[in-house]
């Protein structure tokens, strides 16, 4: 929608909060689907890349999992996914320590508000 927001989802969802949130919860799923969706938020807002190499990647996992939609991943082909999106993102994926990934996404919204008002 014009005007909205970009928003960085799941911020501090590091490797470790995942581990815990998988013993908080007992849903691997949903712990892996947050660190998914923070690796590709911060890598599209906050660092500004192109997204279509996890894109392919999930695609590729998709066939191969024999699913129709990412949603229907379960907790280890999601493990899996973040894993490899992690590989693919290197120096550019959300560093380890909350405070930074937060500070960085409270950066980028404000810039990325402004670069969709400039007009082309």
């Amino acid at each position: 929608m014009p005007g909205m927001l970009d928003t960085v989802l799941d911020v501090g969802c590091t490797a470790a909060a995942v581990r815990g949130l998988v013993r908080m919860t007992g849903n691997p799923r949903f712990a892996w689907d947050c660190r998914q969706r923070l690796l590709e938020d911060y890598a599209a807002i906050v660092v500004g890349i192109d997204l279509a190499p996890l894109t392919t990647r999930a695609r590729e996992m998709m066939v191969q999992e024999g699913v129709a939609s990412g949603r229907e991943f379960d907790g280890e082909a999601l493990e899996r996914l973040a894993a490899d999106y992690r590989v693919l993102l290197g120096a550019d994926g959300p560093p380890d320590d909350p405070m930074v990934q937060l500070t960085s996404a409270a950066r980028a919204v404000p810039r990325d508000v402004r670069k969709s008002r400039t007009p082309s």
